[in-house]
């Protein structure tokens, strides 16, 4: 009887001791290469660090006054609206293609979704230079097409005032389709049943959308919204590859503002500054579109 009950004890001391490495592995990797890397960034937004130096100098909140007292910050984080207001557009059209290309009667959706999705398994720097080619001011195939039906060619990345929404206009047309797979899969794990009860009832398919599709997907667009802002913050592929921040810094974002302090004039502590100021910002808008998005639910 004793040997049985040892035996058990044994088992399960193995077990929870297998049970106990799966999860310790995951939370080892976490704190080496997040969290340690996350506090050390911190520390570092604090000291004059070179990038090479083994023992920074500690400068206290210098960093910080120098971040925030530069017009270029601001300027900079005016450029992340235009990717937010892209953002909106870009998840208005994937959801719309999602609730258009579920609907079975369609003949070929499958492939209209291949084609739609087909942008975001593209490389983002093989993207950016199409672009950088479909936006060129002689040879361009848009300034080709307006020159041919009697317009003005534009100077896309050559003028500031419309510059960022060309750049914002590669990202919706890279991103899309991506956006519309997720709304796809949160569509499908809505119950048909309320459907063929709302029909019943004798509702419309606006009536539908509206009081059954959207309340049910509710989380998932406010997810991805939170991905759209985050994007918008930290948008770095896209603009370097085609402008590099110009021209005159017209299309500058934070993200390569950040690269330029720590490896062009080889300042890590204000690189980092603006990485965590990057941070806070999209806790701030996340907090702020929660409070704006689910109102109601929380009413």
């Amino acid at each position: 009887m004793r040997q049985t009950i040892s035996l058990k004890r044994r088992q399960t001391l193995k077990t929870n001791l297998f049970l106990f490495s799966f999860v310790c592995i995951p939370v080892v990797l976490l704190l080496v290469f997040t969290y340690f890397p996350a506090a050390k960034l911190v520390y570092y937004s604090f000291t004059n660090y070179d990038g090479l130096s083994k023992n920074p100098d500690f400068v206290g909140l210098y960093n910080w006054k120098k971040l925030f007292s530069s017009s270029e910050l601001w300027s900079t984080l005016l450029h992340s609206g235009y990717y937010i207001i892209g953002g909106i557009v870009q998840n208005a059209l994937a959801l719309l293609f999602a609730i258009i290309l579920n609907d079975k009667l369609i003949k070929g959706r499958k492939a209209f979704r291949g084609i739609i999705f087909l942008p975001f398994i593209l490389n983002g720097t093989s993207v950016s230079f199409m672009f950088r080619y479909f936006y060129n001011y002689s040879k361009g195939p848009l300034n080709l097409a307006l020159k041919a039906i009697g317009l003005k060619a534009i100077s896309w990345l050559g003028t500031e005032a419309i510059v960022n929404w060309s750049l914002a206009f590669v990202c919706l047309w890279r991103y899309t389709g991506y956006i519309m797979v997720i709304y796809l899969a949160a569509l499908q794990s809505v119950p048909a049943e309320y459907y063929e009860a709302a029909t019943i009832d004798g509702a419309n398919s606006w009536q539908k959308l509206i009081h059954i599709t959207l309340p049910q997907i509710r989380t998932i667009i406010g997810l991805q919204m939170f991905l759209n802002i985050s994007g918008a913050i930290n948008i770095f592929d896209i603009p370097f590859v085609i402008t590099n921040g110009g021209p005159n810094g017209a299309s500058q974002t934070l993200a390569i503002q950040a690269i330029e302090y720590a490896f062009t004039y080889k300042n890590y502590g204000l690189a980092s500054a603006y990485s965590l100021f990057c941070t806070v910002m999209i806790i701030i808008l996340y907090v702020a579109q929660n409070k704006v998005f689910f109102r109601k639910e929380r009413g």
